[in-house]
């Protein structure tokens, strides 16, 4: 029995040790880089892809026309997509672009066309990104203004909940937002990789959107778009002075609508993605192309972390049976430790509390069955 435990024990083990210290590695190196200096304003233009926002489009509006920045070089483009309501009539302030294509329904296709109706003029030197939930801080203009100056081509702000006070789920989701696109956004930007796209909060040169066209229609477009500007040498740069806050789930049902649409279009993705992203990263000894496929192979964090939970209990029965830890020991011990630092820094970077992350975790578990449809916008329930 002794033997099975040891052999059981050091399987899991194998499996889950190279997570761990991918995560441990980049919770170390979680810490901000220098900002660049202060640069003349650029020409920007926010896309904001909206679907039946009537509800909240105006404030998301307001919130990017107010933040200051030299009037004359920022404009806010909504892009109305196959709505069923007054979206585009109370996006005031805006330029708005209404498309209706009921055989071409998605967040990719609706960014697809705003993006070619900006490259058609000559005018914009950057492009945003922000959904129509979204607030944004004051310095986002400016920030990202400074990024394409000191010669970025692509970059993902930081994105946040701005509703987290409203229930466990939303405080959970802004400890998980805080290790993927904190933790890991820091981290990743310390070894001089990309640290990908989330799909709000997204910014390109010019240039960039002209070399490698949006064409990508999935539910995770983002992640997908953020992969092939890696394949095609560039990377996506983490901006951590500014940021911007959407809602988050607060009911069970929308929750785990959300969650299961992420985490099967981002498993269908790796499925498509990895081979090709592998075999790059190998011909052209790429570390960004390297660190882009081991980000597609990372799963939900539940997982690594229930794998702990075994190979610990592996061990606990190892020691009852025999008086003695297997060789496994030490692996366990430290993605335990792994597991804790990547669970507080996602906490401390978010300014939530710690009690609630087990529960995230077992949350996650729960919910992890993926949703197989990827191609439709499936637009998330508003709640506040």
């Amino acid at each position: 029995m002794s033997t099975l435990l040891t052999l059981l024990s050091i399987a899991a083990a194998v499996v889950v040790f190279p997570i761990w210290l991918y995560l441990f590695v980049l919770t170390a190196l979680s810490v901000p880089r220098r900002q660049p200096p202060a640069a003349a304003a650029k020409r920007l233009v926010c896309v904001v892809p909206a679907h039946d926002e009537q509800a909240g489009i105006a404030a998301t509006v307001a919130s990017l026309l107010q933040a200051p920045y030299p009037a004359q070089r920022k404009r806010v483009l909504v892009i109305a997509d196959n709505c069923s309501d007054d979206t585009a009539a109370r996006a005031a302030g805006a330029d708005v672009l209404v498309r209706n294509d009921a055989a071409r329904r998605g967040k990719g296709f609706a960014l697809e066309a705003a993006f070619a109706h900006v490259l058609r003029d000559s005018w914009a030197e950057g492009v945003l990104v922000v959904d129509a939930d979204t607030v944004v801080a004051p310095n986002l203009w400016s920030a990202v203004s400074a990024r394409l100056a000191a010669g970025a081509q692509a970059m993902q702000v930081q994105n946040g909940v701005k509703n987290p006070g409203a229930g466990w789920r939303p405080m959970l989701q802004a400890i998980a937002m805080a290790m993927i696109n904190g933790v890991r956004s820091l981290g990743r930007e310390r070894l001089g990789t990309s640290v990908g796209l989330r799909g709000t909060g997204m910014a390109f040169a010019r240039a960039t959107l002209q070399a490698v066209p949006h064409k990508v229609y999935g539910v995770v477009e983002d992640v997908e778009y953020g992969v092939r500007l890696g394949l095609a040498g560039i990377r996506v740069a983490f901006v951590p002075e500014t940021w911007i806050a959407s809602d988050a789930p607060v009911s069970a049902q929308v929750a785990l609508s959300q969650r299961r649409r992420w985490e099967g279009g981002r498993t269908a993705l790796m499925k498509s993605l990895l081979p090709r992203v592998a075999k790059a990263a190998w011909q052209k000894k790429s570390v960004l192309l390297l660190d882009l496929a081991i980000d597609l192979l990372v799963p939900p964090i539940s997982y690594p972390a229930l794998v702990v939970v075994f190979g610990c209990a592996l061990e606990a029965g190892h020691w009852l049976l025999t008086g003695s830890l297997s060789m496994a020991a030490p692996v366990w011990l430290f993605c335990s430790v792994a597991l804790t630092a990547y669970v507080v820094r996602g906490v401390v970077f978010s300014g939530t509390g710690l009690a609630t992350a087990p529960a995230y975790i077992l949350w996650k578990l729960v919910i992890a069955k993926p949703w197989n449809n990827t191609s439709q916008w499936v637009r998330t329930t508003r709640e506040t």
